[in-house]
């Protein structure tokens, strides 16, 4: 145990299983998540910081088998900030910019992958996740 601010801080405390959590590993105080790796039954990993048991501050989210699927600042649980997400529908795509409740919010760029295996790049200013203008 060590002490920050006055304050007992446990340094990396295991957590096991609950209805959504597979296993954390991080720090712990007041029985809530600081910053750690938690890993989840739908395959989700999460590595950084919490708040409130929520993804909140620096961090980087992977599906299963290990893909990245955000990567940057979140706040109490959403995408917020800058950061990178990937998103694999029938055309990759990837956004990169500023994010506000989860979508494109702010200069960003998102990348395409055609059916024709090249790229198109979409660079502007993006409001609730649709290119302005």
């Amino acid at each position: 145990m060590t002490y920050v601010k006055d304050q007992a801080v446990n340094i990396d405390c295991t957590y096991k299983q609950t209805k959504a959590l597979l296993y954390y590993k991080g720090s712990v105080k007041d029985g809530k998540f600081l910053t750690g790796l938690a890993r989840y039954k739908d395959g989700r990993e999460y590595v950084g910081d919490f708040n409130n048991q929520l993804f909140h501050g620096n961090g980087v989210l992977k599906k299963e088998q290990g893909k990245i699927v955000y990567e940057g600042l979140f706040q109490n649980g959403n995408y917020n900030g800058k950061g990178s997400l990937a998103i694999n529908k029938k055309f990759a795509q990837r956004l990169t910019g500023i994010f506000k409740d989860g979508k494109l919010n702010g200069p960003g760029e998102q990348v395409l992958l055609n059916e024709d295996k090249s790229y198109t790049i979409l660079k502007g200013n993006f409001s609730a996740g649709s290119l302005e203008g």
